[in-house]
């Protein structure tokens, strides 16, 4: 029994010396799993930067794409708060280029010459969206599949996803305007039948003009028999008139998205 203990302390000794995966045995692996550490620990620092500072701003984006000017009192806040930040970010950005720099030059020393591995600059940093394609690596930034490295593959993922994007707004388009159509030849055909109605005089039509007109006191239709009849005729003809010139409006879109093919 002593002999088993024996041999379990021994294995639990050499378990601690293996760490969480058998590649730690290796130095090297050692040394290279600590770069890509503090090379990922940098490039995190450097994302939360950029998210405050994304937040920070982002009054001044919405009132550029609104077209509206959102006060010099808040537009002073906003500038102070980002020249406050700046030597943080300025630091994190450092921080990563160098981190980046010793772990290419050891682990791929083809890498660092690289366009997209040069220096980053505060000025280039400060133009870059939450969406720029140096943050699709966040979590799996030292991944080496074509999907993380090859610009190449990058730009056909991107394009496969926008195309996804275009077919799925094209058919909610498809669906709109097929909506659209329905209502507008309902709405049309409804004009219709209440005209029709409305020149037989139709006595169940009575509320409709007393609910519009009230009680009337109009020369000439005030004791004209149908005379309320009249008013609501000339209203209806000029709404129909008024909806059919709204879908003669539309028949040049639709026609030009026939010929684009993009509704059958």
């Amino acid at each position: 029994m002593q002999q088993f203990h024996n041999l379990q302390r021994l294995q639990d000794a050499a378990a601690d010396n293996i760490g969480g995966d058998f590649g730690d045995l290796n130095p090297a692996d050692k040394r290279q799993k600590k770069a890509i550490f503090l090379l990922w620990s940098a490039k995190s620092a450097l994302f939360k930067a950029t998210v405050k500072l994304q937040a920070e701003t982002q009054p001044l984006r919405a009132s550029k794409d609104l077209g509206k000017r959102i006060g010099t009192q808040q537009e002073e806040k906003i500038y102070a708060a980002i020249k406050r930040r700046k030597n943080g970010v300025v630091k994190a950005i450092k921080t990563f280029c160098k981190q980046r720099k010793a772990f290419l030059t050891v682990y791929a020393p083809a890498e660092p010459a690289f366009p997209n591995n040069q220096d980053l600059e505060y000025k280039d940093f400060m133009k870059m969206s939450l969406t720029n394609p140096f943050w699709n690596d966040m979590y799996l930034c030292l991944s080496q599949e074509p999907w993380s490295v090859d610009p190449v593959v990058q730009t056909g993922i991107h394009a496969i996803l926008g195309l996804e994007q275009l077919l799925e707004e094209l058919q909610q388009l498809r669906y709109y305007l097929r909506r659209s159509l329905s209502w507008a030849v309902k709405h049309l055909n409804k004009l219709k039948d209440f005209m029709n109605r409305n020149m037989k005089e139709d006595t169940s039509l009575d509320t409709t003009p007393n609910a519009l007109y009230g009680k009337m006191n109009i020369p000439g239709v005030q004791n004209q028999p149908g005379g309320s009849f009249l008013l609501l005729g000339g209203d209806l003809f000029m709404e129909q008139l008024q909806h059919k010139q709204l879908m003669l409006s539309w028949n040049n879109t639709i026609n030009l998205m026939m010929d684009k093919q993009m509704i059958a």
